[in-house]
């Protein structure tokens, strides 16, 4: 009897049947895990050796060749390539989906540990490592400008916002990018030193007394224990024109007084650009951004 027959001469039953699915289906689909980027293992594992003093040719020759041979005779393997340069070898193998990786790492331990003797004395033993898409991979890219310079908006992103998200549970890591590593030149007026009788170390060392950060000991009060910590870095170029390198006849000699200081170009930034505009970006690498977002919206 099908399924259309028995829904005329049992029209009751099926309507139940039907209705005890649907239930079924209902809180089954209330318990059923959704994530936008759920966990996943890469079938990618990669084997490196490091050779010191090592050509490229020497090292494709007797390593590399060496490992290639042995890990082709692995189940599942969709490809396999190789990168031998200065000092490094290094092999990806990467499986069909579905392969057991916990066992595939297995077999590549179990080959690299036995072709090790095999190698030359200036191979290190080779190292095994996993991919992984979680810790790999950025799943929020935060920019912003404003009426700033980039330089501004780099260190508000370093010292405001990216510590915000780095306190997040899940957030490995919070990395900054748009701008350029903030440095400044003190190009001393050679003249002016001799004239005030100083030397260029007496102008070092006030400087870099001046720019520091330590850990002033403890204090322990109804039964709490306070960190005391100073933190006198600079934060302008004010602050370095600033800084007093003595005082004569009561009169305070500052860094202003014998040199210039002016803002060290960076020539390996990376510039990040939005509709023409300049911005700065954050990367963060989570399994929890709406919490992060959230936590970060609160405290701005």
């Amino acid at each position: 009897m099908t399924v259309s027959e028995l829904s005329v001469r049992r029209p009751v039953l099926m309507t139940m049947i039907y209705v005890l699915i649907a239930i079924i289906a209902a809180i089954f689909l209330t318990r059923l895990e959704i994530a936008l980027f759920p966990e996943t293992d890469m079938p990618v594992i990669s084997v490196m050796v490091s050779c010191e003093d090592a050509g490229p040719e020497l090292i494709e020759q007797q390593v590399t060749k060496t490992l290639e041979d042995s890990l082709s005779s692995l189940e599942n393997i969709d490809t396999m390539t190789s990168m031998s340069s200065e000092g490094n070898a290094v092999i990806v193998l990467e499986f069909d989906y579905g392969t057991d990786l916990d066992e595939a790492e297995e077999d590549i331990n179990s080959i690299v540990t036995m072709l090790s003797r095999m190698l030359p004395d200036w191979a290190d033993s080779p190292q095994v490592m996993r991919m992984d898409s979680i810790s790999t991979s950025t799943v929020m890219t935060l920019s912003f400008t404003g009426n700033y310079d980039p330089d501004t908006l780099q260190m508000i992103a370093e010292d405001d916002i990216a510590p915000l998200l780095e306190r997040v549970e899940g957030v490995a890591q919070a990395e900054v990018s748009g701008g350029g590593e903030r440095s400044y030149r003190i190009q001393l007026d050679e003249e002016r030193i001799h004239s005030y009788g100083l030397t260029v170390s007496q102008v070092m060392s006030a400087v870099s007394g001046e720019n520091i950060q330590a850990s002033n000991g403890e204090i322990i009060q109804n039964g709490l224990d306070y960190k005391i910590s100073m933190d006198e870095r600079y934060s302008s170029m004010q602050d370095i024109e600033d800084t007093v390198i003595t005082v004569r006849n009561g009169i305070p000699i500052k860094v202003s007084d014998v040199a210039t200081v002016s803002m060290d170009e960076d020539d390996n930034a990376r510039e990040s650009y939005l509709d023409g505009e300049r911005i700065i970006s954050i990367s963060v690498p989570s399994q929890q951004i709406q919490k992060a977002m959230r936590q970060l919206s609160q405290r701005l």
